[in-house]
């Protein structure tokens, strides 16, 4: 071995004396102890190379928890031991430092087997390192690495009968119409579809969401075609893939006009009584209605009254009433009472 190093050194020295004539002159630092330098240069590549080899390190994957196997008529959840859904695991996996980014997320998934179990509510599973954690990766990088530990190590697991009902379908709006226009209907077409899903999860289910559908700057009513259902966070399965069919109607946004001083009068007359005064003897009226009708309404003809027939002495509040005028509705009246005052006959 010695005999053999020293050859190389040798091949090394005489190849450095012929690299020196052609690259003279070489600064003094380069030349000096040239094959020590060179001794150590390969002595650190061997250390990298031991290194890169024996030295183990630890990764921290996070594996998508797959599945849950259960009989055919049930469905499982998985949750912390404080009852939050869980869907992702951590997995301490070891292997050699040199081949730490060959492990990906993807290539394992965990697997739980309880298809012997029936209805039920299990509050603190085991998992094990050796047990629910599979590789999918490449066959070659399989024995390369060791799954140490998983985190959390006990999880809660639900076993549900799986239903199945008709569940209310919910259109998805973001934005806002042009100014001066409205929502004024949202109907989707099937208004249902049938969902499954386990039993303590479809009793709180109350609707299924689309797609979202934007309205921004509409001005029209809009019919939108092929609408997809949104996957929810909830372990539940559309059963129905039928396409939706969502109608928008858009109405022109209703303004308000308030009308001043409108006469109050008289219906109807006392029993003992000639006429009547009210107090105040005007009113506004606030009424509201497109903006075209709103503005074309005249405000003598608008009708305010107090109903006084039954009316038999003066100091009484009544209230003031309003006839609205053609397509517009009466908002408020101000002041909603008025005094009456009876006139002798």
């Amino acid at each position: 071995m010695v005999r053999i190093v020293r050859r190389i050194l040798a091949h090394l020295q005489h190849l450095w004396l012929r690299l020196q004539q052609r690259l003279q002159p070489l600064p003094h630092f380069v030349a000096k102890n040239w094959a020590w330098r060179l001794v150590s240069i390969v002595l650190a590549i061997i250390v990298w190379a031991y290194v890169q080899i024996t030295t183990s390190t630890t990764v921290i994957l996070s594996v998508p928890l797959d599945a849950i196997k259960v009989g055919e008529q049930f469905q499982a959840q998985a949750f912390t031991t404080n009852g939050e859904p869980l869907s992702l695991l951590h997995v301490a996996v070891q292997c050699a430092y040199r081949d730490k980014d060959k492990l990906r997320d993807s290539d394992y998934a965990a697997e739980i087997d309880l298809r012997d179990e029936a209805e039920n509510i299990i509050p603190s599973y085991a998992l094990k390192a050796g047990e629910q954690v599979v590789y999918r990766g490449p066959e070659r990088y399989q024995k390369l690495s060791t799954v140490q530990a998983i985190v959390p190590d006990r999880i809660r697991i639900t076993i549900d009968r799986t239903i199945q009902k008709n569940v209310p379908v919910e259109p998805l709006l973001v934005g806002e119409p042009r100014d001066g226009y409205q929502v004024s209907s949202v109907a989707a077409n099937p208004a249902a579809v049938m969902v499954k899903g386990p039993a303590r999860v479809m009793a709180t289910l109350q609707s299924v969401q689309t797609e979202v559908i934007d309205i921004t700057d509409l001005s029209k009513p809009l019919v939108k075609n092929n609408v997809r259902i949104v996957a929810t966070n909830l372990p539940v399965i559309i059963v129905e893939k039928t396409p939706l069919e969502v109608r928008i109607g858009i109405n022109t946004k209703p303004v308000e006009r308030t009308l001043r001083s409108i006469p109050v009068a008289a219906l109807g007359r006392p029993r003992y009584a000639a006429g009547v005064q009210f107090a105040p003897a005007n009113v506004d009226l606030i009424v509201q209605g497109t903006r075209d009708l709103v503005s074309l309404i005249d405000p003598r003809s608008v009708l305010v009254f107090v109903d006084v027939r039954d009316v038999t002495s003066s100091g009484f509040r009544m209230p003031v009433q309003a006839i609205s005028p053609a397509n517009c509705n009466v908002i408020s009246v101000l002041p909603q009472v008025v005094s009456v005052t009876l006139k002798e006959q």
